[in-house]
């Protein structure tokens, strides 16, 4: 079978990526295409996963440019499968992708969900989520293994510690509490990045500090950026009571 994978941003490298080499050790003829957009390309390189690039990079921040270089890739794409012979195509976002020809199998995510092509017979499906080998049920299994044991066994965080951190972050916001803030940043692109846990790691604390000027200061707060050589000098400013300054060092001491 002649299979065409379309890989358009970073994460979708390590989506495709076991289901590529699962159906390349079956034998099957796997064509893999992306665009110079994001680490798209350097993750694939990473992987060791042959692509081939197909049409210009990403139209930026306007309506207008992402309108042309959508249009323009539609195009270059279907010049890429013209005469391949393609049995099936899977994208993260069919709006992008030919259909094959020969009355091929076409198949996509994310924006394509409402539009995708009906599953073929053979492929077994399940909407109710019960069954055992359905992605739901999977991930629930995959998960459950994270028990506080297993924290304390990886980590090395005390499992007390752990419950008691666990119990302080799910009672946040909990029965309109708004003295507290929290954040969860996730699947944002940022993962897939060699320092991808700085990104997130800045991030939350901006987030946070963000969250708890609000908190104090509910008419406005500033936030102000300063390139610094090869970094960048990030502040939050707000407008209420601020923190005695024999409280600052206990700042940044963790809670627990």
């Amino acid at each position: 079978m002649r299979v065409w994978i379309d890989i358009s941003n970073s994460p979708q490298v390590l989506f495709f990526r076991p289901l590529i080499a699962l159906l390349r050790k079956r034998g099957h003829d796997v064509s893999v295409t992306t665009r110079d957009y994001a680490q798209t390309i350097d993750l694939l390189a990473l992987h060791r996963i042959e692509h081939e690039v197909v049409g210009p990079r990403h139209g930026g921040p306007g309506a207008v440019g992402k309108a042309r270089a959508m249009a323009s890739r539609l195009r270059a794409l279907r010049r890429y499968a013209r005469g391949r012979g393609l049995e099936v195509a899977l994208s993260h976002a069919s709006h992008e992708l030919p259909k094959p020809e020969g009355g091929g199998h076409q198949a996509g995510g994310a924006a394509g969900a409402k539009t995708a092509a009906k599953l073929p017979d053979t492929v077994a499906h399940d909407p109710t989520l019960q069954d055992p080998r359905c992605v739901f049920q999977l991930l629930k299994k995959q998960y459950s293994r994270y028990t506080p044991e297993v924290v304390e066994r990886i980590t090395g965080i005390p499992k007390d510690q752990f419950l008691k951190a666990a119990d302080l972050f799910t009672s946040i916001r909990k029965d309109g509490d708004m003295k507290k803030a929290a954040t969860i940043i996730y699947a944002v692109g940022w993962t897939q990045h060699t320092f991808g846990t700085q990104i997130i790691r800045a991030a939350a604390i901006l987030q946070l500090l963000m969250d708890n000027a609000l908190k104090f200061s509910k008419a406005k707060i500033e936030v102000s950026a300063e390139p610094m050589g090869e970094h960048v000098r990030i502040a939050v400013k707000d407008f209420g009571i601020g923190i005695a300054r024999d409280q600052l060092e206990a700042f940044f001491k963790s809670p627990i």
